[in-house]
């Protein structure tokens, strides 16, 4: 004897993935990474955790489309990164767990003392000003600009690492140069600061 048959109804819920491409910055800047879902499941939602954090500050768990922090080299010398695990998730599936890495470039900083960023010279000596940073190899880009009278004299308006003008002010007034340096590393620049002559 049969009886009625009863249907089985079985819905196969799709699982999502993730990707975000990796990134490097410099330190102080902000990660900004883009969380898609290649496999298009509409309505996918994302968190992530922070898998590894090594010599960086700043990275958080999280949830969103994007990752947008700001992060830091912890000891400003040396690079990190920070892995991110992505999780995507719909209808309580989740797809597979996926790492992103975020490399974080150490910022050089001029570590010139500021007595040092200060000289007085007489008229036709040479200049001989190498500045130092926290990162050995780091390069220095400087521009210069004058106020006062310095006739006939010649001033190198940019270069680049040591500073070896030999300004004459063969006037009856004080002038004053101003370098202004800025320090690079890795492509990363750090902040800028004057050597006054």
């Amino acid at each position: 004897c049969l009886g009625s048959p009863v249907n089985f109804v079985v819905t196969v819920r799709p699982v999502p993935d993730a990707f975000a491409a990796d990134q490097t910055i410099c330190s102080g800047q902000s990660a900004s990474l883009v969380i898609s879902n290649p496999n298009g499941v509409s309505g996918t939602t994302f968190t992530w955790t922070v898998s590894t954090a090594t010599n960086v500050s700043g990275a958080l768990p999280g949830a969103g489309t994007s990752i947008s922090q700001v992060l830091a080299s912890l000891d400003g010398v040396t690079d990190g990164t920070v892995v991110y695990q992505i999780t995507p998730s719909i209808n309580g599936c989740l797809g597979t767990p996926y790492d992103v890495t975020v490399t974080v470039k150490a910022v050089p900083v001029i570590t010139t003392s500021a007595v040092d960023l200060t000289a007085q010279i007489c008229s036709g000596e040479t200049l001989n000003f190498i500045p130092t940073s926290t990162i050995p190899g780091t390069t220095f880009n400087w521009t210069s600009s004058f106020v006062g009278t310095l006739d006939g004299v010649t001033i190198t308006t940019s270069g680049t690492g040591l500073i070896t003008d030999t300004p004459e002010n063969l006037g009856n007034s004080t002038g004053i140069i101003t370098y202004t340096i800025t320090p690079e590393f890795n492509g990363c620049q750090g902040a800028a600061r004057n050597y006054v002559v």
